[in-house]
């Protein structure tokens, strides 16, 4: 694939002018391939690299793509929107009807499920809290603020030896907790 290649940079940037290349040549193929891998490695929340996606379906004649793609996206943003503005049930719900149509979750979802446990009326709710945590941990396993914020879900609810763990997790991962700017 693309990131095989000596000297082929593969980013955020390059992703949409491969992916336009795709649908001027009608490589719907290569074009699904390639979408697998921006999902993949996190471009997908890239609202460029989502429009080029939507184009690329779109001039291949794969109009459900497209509008998988839309819809995506578009699902994905609600899910933040809901949870800042403290819906968490509405985005936990949302998230829940993602899944069931096929829509895959990214980390900008995990994320937001997260922290929408840690606040909001999901507040406490650690089983949704572990399951988006376990995939963060998985596809960004570097990320100290997964990690704080799991680990301060799990103190709110008094589970001393899971708030444990996990500071000792980030111990072991060499990990710190990122001082925020306002």
């Amino acid at each position: 694939m693309i990131e095989q290649r000596e000297g082929v940079v593969t980013d955020s940037m390059t992703m949409p002018s491969v992916l336009g290349a795709c649908g001027h040549e009608g490589d719907l193929l290569r074009g699904k391939a390639i979408h697998s891998w921006v999902s993949k490695n996190g471009y997908f929340s890239n609202f460029v690299v989502a429009n080029v996606l939507i184009n690329m379906n779109s001039i291949c004649g794969f109009l459900d793509g497209a509008k998988g793609v839309f819809l995506g996206v578009t699902k994905k943003a609600m899910i933040a929107c809901y949870g800042f503005h403290g819906m968490g049930n509405d985005a936990l719900a949302l998230f829940n009807k993602m899944q069931a149509v096929g829509v895959m979750p990214n980390s900008l979802t995990f994320t937001a499920i997260l922290s929408n446990c840690g606040r909001s009326e999901m507040h406490n709710n650690v089983e949704v809290g572990d399951h988006a945590a376990r995939w963060l941990f998985e596809y960004e396993g570097a990320n100290s603020s997964n990690y704080v914020v799991l680990s301060s879900i799990y103190a709110a609810v008094e589970r001393k030896p899971d708030v444990s763990n996990t500071r000792s997790r980030m111990r072991e991962m060499g990990l710190t907790k990122t001082t925020s700017c306002s």
